[in-house]
């Protein structure tokens, strides 16, 4: 298990290089990232046999929902900035 305190000492760090940037200008770079073979392919499978879809990651929310807006998934669950702070998505969190 990785050590929770320094993952959101580090996450606090990050929060501050983000908070000057647009979600558009954060996610703008993912769109040149190569998608493991055949995932596309494997969310379009999914909707159209009606099986509903969920991204969940560790990582920060504005990567994950831009993941899952490009792959049409029907839920993206991911750290998030909020107005009180860091909303942090842990390991443990994925399973529910």
């Amino acid at each position: 298990m990785r050590d929770l305190t320094a993952v959101s000492a580090a996450r606090e760090t990050m929060a501050g290089w983000y908070e000057r940037y647009s979600p558009a200008e954060l996610t703008a770079p993912l769109a040149e990232l190569e998608l493991a073979p055949g995932s596309e392919a494997a969310f379009r499978l999914l909707r159209e046999h009606d099986v509903k879809t969920a991204i969940v990651s560790i990582t920060w929310s504005f990567a994950v929902d831009w993941f899952a807006q490009r792959l049409g998934a029907d839920y993206a669950y991911g750290t998030r900035l909020g107005p009180d702070g860091i909303e942090h998505a842990w390991p443990a969190d994925k399973g529910p």
